[in-house]
């Protein structure tokens, strides 16, 4: 089966599980005629049923810098917001065709 589009990027690794099971559902071969990419790169993306192609963001970086921001605006509620920006980076499994 051909399908009109060439990838579909999922906003995060349950919805890129979930397209790759309809994919399977309807006899469309992942990566062979569809590419999936998750989000998060949660564990499940590395079981071998999915080998999910994701995103990998550092989680416990994140909650620990959303943790220290909101202290210091309760220790001083004139305190500015600020802006963090943290490194992600792709986890390559099985799920997108090379080109």
């Amino acid at each position: 089966m051909v399908t009109p589009i060439d990838a579909v990027f999922c906003g995060d690794d349950v919805l890129a599980m979930g397209a790759m099971d309809a994919c399977r559902e309807a006899g469309v071969g992942v990566p062979r005629a569809i590419g999936v990419m998750g989000f998060n790169d949660m564990a499940m993306a590395s079981w071998s049923a999915y080998n999910l192609t994701t995103i990998h963001q550092p989680v416990a970086d994140i909650i620990a810098t959303a943790v220290e921001l909101v202290l210091g605006i309760v220790d001083d509620s004139h305190k500015k917001a600020e802006v963090r920006i943290f490194d992600c980076h792709v986890i390559e499994r099985g799920t997108l065709r090379s080109r």
